[in-house]
């Protein structure tokens, strides 16, 4: 779905592109549609065609597609394993020259962090459940027109337990979670953000939420989310992301049926310390 903003009204659906099988070049129309960043937005995006086919190959239809977060040994040779055609990369900046000769290399940083993580995410929204889904601008940034998130409504309130439990089933665990206030309450409204700081957490307070997810917990927020009585599920950044690459390869299978979509992980950092 695309990205909302106070400057900008939806794009027209995708519909317009979906094919039973895909070129290099209609999946980079794909992704580019997909990921698109508004023209004001203050970061742009890296080149999507990161690295081209050797010998170009954009008008070959692709079969296997491989989406990972970063390179590395342990995904090289995933890649390679899978028989991988292209290879999209969040983070492709330590990519050696040497990596994969000749296979086509597809990126996305900002775009994929805006759409696919934890902004303005209404695939997010309907997997946690959340209905009447608002985007969320920072204060402190007024002519930002990318969101920091959104604010939306439980369809069934659950108490903080049930909550908890929801939310480390759908990213497949949690780093931390601290509960304020009476943990029997139902939750009702909530606050789905890419940051934290005091003053996202004062924003949350003021649009009726009483729990916020994002990444990473803040030691700066910590005192102004206890002030406030707003509870905090701190998913964990790289979870987030793993979440939005398998989104994207669904995302991908779904417009283009005969093109297999394949996430390849390497061991969360979390589990390499």
């Amino acid at each position: 779905m695309p990205l909302l903003s106070s400057r900008t009204s939806p794009q027209p659906p995708l519909s317009a592109i979906l094919n039973t099988m895909a070129t290099l070049a209609e999946l980079m129309a794909f992704l580019e549609a997909r990921l698109a960043l508004p023209d004001d937005a203050p970061e742009k995006d890296v080149p999507l065609l990161w690295r081209p086919a050797t010998g170009g190959g954009e008008a070959n239809d692709l079969h296997r597609v491989g989406l990972a977060l970063n390179i590395s040994p342990a995904v090289e040779g995933m890649a390679k394993q899978s028989r991988s055609e292209t290879l999209f990369l969040h983070r492709p900046f330590e990519l050696r020259a040497d990596t994969l000769p000749g296979l086509p290399l597809l990126a996305s940083h900002q775009g994929f962090d805006a759409h696919l993580t934890l902004g303005y995410n209404p695939a997010i929204a309907t997997a946690l459940q959340l209905i009447e889904i608002e985007p969320l601008f920072r204060p402190d940034r007024p002519r930002d027109p990318v969101p920091v998130g959104m604010v939306g409504n439980k369809i069934l309130p659950m108490t903080w337990s049930g909550w908890r439990g929801q939310v480390t089933q759908e990213f497949q665990g949690l780093d931390e979670a601290m509960m304020q206030g009476d943990e029997r309450a139902p939750i009702v409204r909530v606050v789905i953000m890419n940051a934290l700081n005091p003053v996202l957490i004062a924003l949350a307070a003021e649009r009726g939420a009483t729990t916020y997810i994002t990444g990473q917990m803040r030691e700066g927020a910590r005192e102004a989310a206890r002030e406030l009585g707003i509870s905090v599920l701190a998913v964990g950044h790289e979870r987030i992301e793993r979440w939005g690459l398998r989104r994207l390869a669904c995302e991908i299978e779904q417009a283009f049926p005969g093109l297999k979509a394949k996430t390849l992980f390497d061991r969360l950092r979390t589990e390499q310390q």
